[in-house]
């Protein structure tokens, strides 16, 4: 019996060794568990945001407006401004922001910084940045930069500060709004440093430029006759090509629009053709004409600026004859308006959204492999787009 006991029961030392390497064990299967866990989480993000990114290509080519801002713009930045007269130098110093949108995609603020320039350039300067700051509407930064500019060159220039926000899901930033500054509404012989919260707004061009001549006459009983006769110095496409524009023409409230033909390769070009409108004299008080620029040369059809003109006070028996310059307006309430609006770009977007969470078709979340042609049609929004990929890459 003896025997018995002491061969069938360890001592105590011994169950404390066998204890140990089971929890040795234990814990190595764990850790190769969690590992492959870890693996499989990763590649399945990986894969995730390449498809996410293809999904975002197909709905841009159906409408170029799809990847544009996606969020309504909220917020506003504090930053400080001194100039230094000695050294000829802009001194900027990021402060914080407060109650910025949330990223569209991800349902939260990632990482928003500061991008912010000079406009023009003319040193050459170019963007400079603060750094991140994580998972936060209300970033602080308490950043400084300096700009090289000349006393001389002040009233000409424009600080531009751009909120942006990094969008972890398509590997891209996303915009949240900006600030545009013009020196000239900042003293700084009176208010040697100027410190102020400032609102942020969408997106501006504020590289548009040019002018629009136009001609508006005024025939009883109830005709507005318009006409556009030219445009001037209308900036280059980003090859640094001359346009090809055209001119369209409508008047908010009424579904009557028009559009000139296109002028190609042309940075003046002339047109000289009169639109008509049938409008009552009582409406023109509540009435007002936009002009809106567009290069044709590109599918997306860029901007090239914008004239917006009150009829309240045009001179119905003599007309008006003469030229406006051209801005890009298209963060005015007037151009926000719903009869500039489609619901179909919205429909785009919501859609892209849609299939992105449901990951639906389900062959587009996957690894892709060879050589692949992914056509996507829309019928009810009249669009169809075609993507060629080679091993997974966008070509």
């Amino acid at each position: 019996m003896g025997n018995y006991l002491s061969t069938s029961q360890p001592t105590s030392d011994e169950a404390a060794v066998s204890s140990k390497e089971e929890l040795k064990h234990l814990a190595k299967v764990k850790r190769a568990e969690d590992a492959r866990k870890e693996a499989i989480a990763a590649n399945v993000h990986d894969n995730n945001k390449e498809n996410q990114q293809l999904l975002k290509k197909l709905f841009k080519r159906l409408d170029p407006s799809v990847s544009e801002v996606k969020t309504d713009i909220q917020g506003e930045i504090q930053i400080s401004l001194k100039y230094d007269f000695e050294n000829s130098k802009l001194l900027v110093n990021v402060i914080k922001c407060r109650d910025l949108a949330v990223n569209s995609i991800a349902g939260k603020t990632a990482e928003p910084f500061v991008s912010l320039f000079l406009f023009p350039d003319p040193e050459d300067i170019g963007t400079k940045s603060t750094s991140m700051s994580a998972n936060s509407q209300h970033p602080a930064f308490n950043e400084k930069f300096s700009f090289t500019l000349e006393e001389v060159s002040l009233a000409d220039s424009r600080l531009v500060l751009k909120v942006m926000d990094h969008d972890e899901v398509n590997d891209d930033m996303e915009f949240l709004g900006e600030v545009i500054i013009s020196m000239t509404d900042v003293n700084f012989m009176e208010t040697p440093v100027h410190t102020a919260w400032y609102t942020l707004r969408p997106e501006t061009d504020i590289t548009i430029s040019g002018e629009l001549e136009i001609s508006l006459n005024y025939t009883l009983p109830q005709t507005l006759s318009i006409t556009v006769h030219q445009a001037s110095r209308l900036k280059l496409t980003r090859e640094r090509k001359p346009p090809s524009a055209l001119v369209k023409v409508g008047i908010p409230g009424i579904e009557q629009s028009e559009a000139t033909q296109v002028v190609p390769n042309e940075i003046n070009p002339h047109w000289d053709e009169t639109f008509t409108f049938d409008i009552s004299k009582e409406e023109l008080a509540i009435r007002y004409v936009v002009f809106t620029v567009l290069d044709q040369s590109t599918e997306t059809g860029s901007l090239l600026g914008h004239v917006v003109i009150d009829l309240d006070n045009l001179d119905t028996e003599h007309g008006y004859h003469g030229p406006f310059s051209l801005s890009d307006m298209s963060s005015s309430d007037r151009l926000r308006s719903k009869w500039f609006e489609t619901t179909q770009v919205q429909e785009f977007r919501e859609a892209l959204w849609a299939h992105s969470y449901f990951q639906y078709p389900s062959f587009l979340f996957q690894q892709h492999t060879g050589k692949k042609v992914i056509r996507l049609s829309c019928p009810a929004g009249g669009a169809k787009a075609k993507l060629r990929m080679n091993n997974g890459i966008p070509v």
